[in-house]
């Protein structure tokens, strides 16, 4: 059997290496003409380089506010300070977790009419504020005084409680002078409970008529609409919701109106209802086929 010489194997190598080479190169050209053809979309893009520093935790940032706030309303801002629990309280000093409100609110305030510092109570770790650190003869001056004030504050609280209610209940009738009563009931009692950081008790707006607005709105959309079973059907929130804005917009108008209009308005929402049901039947038989190809 013949063996290969030398210059054989070498030219074997050089046209495997070329070979080689070559589909490099194609790889390469493949990809830089992918990347000029995608979408700016699927291009990445880079986050432009801050010159502010590291981040600031938004609870540090508040604590850091706070401390702005006090030092250009009372002209000192050494009597709002920051401490890591790590340090723990400085002498007569006693520490004092958030929470209670009145407790909180008084210590500081008597802290800075005392003209002594309130030490902000800051864990780094968990990037939060835990509480306050404030002279031990005040933190105990207005425990006596929360006691003391317990009950008439319960009743303060109850009080404005009622009134806010009152006032809710007071907007959806004039505004929505149609609504079902039962509907009414779940409105005030899902969007205005206290508590639940819901539209009706949201401190960013600011109008009682828009409040009560969005809370019919949702309702609408929750409870008379194919608005949840759109989301199952794995529809987007913004998709699902334009798809049945048309029906939120006819139950507005049917619980707005007067009795003259009542009746055609109920005939656009069963038109409104049978084209929701429609799509929603078509989202389905879409989702179905494409699993069974999957």
């Amino acid at each position: 059997m013949d063996t290969p010489s030398n210059s054989a194997v070498t030219s074997t190598e050089a046209t495997s290496n070329k070979k080689r080479t070559s589909s490099r190169i194609r790889r390469r050209k493949t990809r830089n003409s992918t990347s000029k053809t995608a979408p700016k979309s699927a291009v990445r893009k880079k986050r432009p380089k801050s010159n502010s520093g590291p981040r600031v935790p938004r609870e540090l940032r508040r604590a850091l506010e706070k401390q702005k706030e006090v030092g250009e309303k009372l002209g000192d801002a050494s009597l709002e300070e920051i401490r890591t629990d790590a340090q723990g309280p400085p002498p007569d000093y006693v520490f004092v977790p958030k929470g209670d409100v009145y407790i909180t609110r008084n210590c500081r305030t008597r802290c800075h009419e005392a003209r002594q510092t309130v030490y902000t109570v800051y864990n780094p770790k968990s990037r939060r504020t835990l509480g306050l650190y404030v002279p031990t003869d005040i933190h105990t001056a207005v425990t006596l005084s929360a006691a003391d004030t317990q009950s008439a504050r319960a009743q303060a609280v109850a009080q404005k409680d009622l009134r806010d209610s009152t006032k809710a209940r007071e907007l959806l009738e004039t505004h929505f002078p149609n609504m079902p009563a039962q509907s009414l009931e779940k409105v005030l009692g899902h969007a205005f409970l206290k508590g639940s950081r819901r539209v009706g008790r949201s401190g960013k707006i600011e109008s009682d008529e828009v409040k009560v607005r969005l809370a019919v709105e949702a309702h609408i959309r929750h409870e008379h609409t194919d608005y949840d079973r759109l989301l199952d059907c794995g529809v987007e929130w913004k998709e699902a919701r334009a798809r049945v804005r048309a029906k939120v917009n006819q139950v507005l108008a049917l619980w707005q109106e007067s009795d003259k209009i009542v009746e055609e308005a109920r005939m656009q929402l069963a038109y409104a209802d049978a084209t929701a049901r429609m799509e929603l039947i078509e989202v389905a038989n879409n989702g179905r086929k494409t699993r069974a190809k999957r």
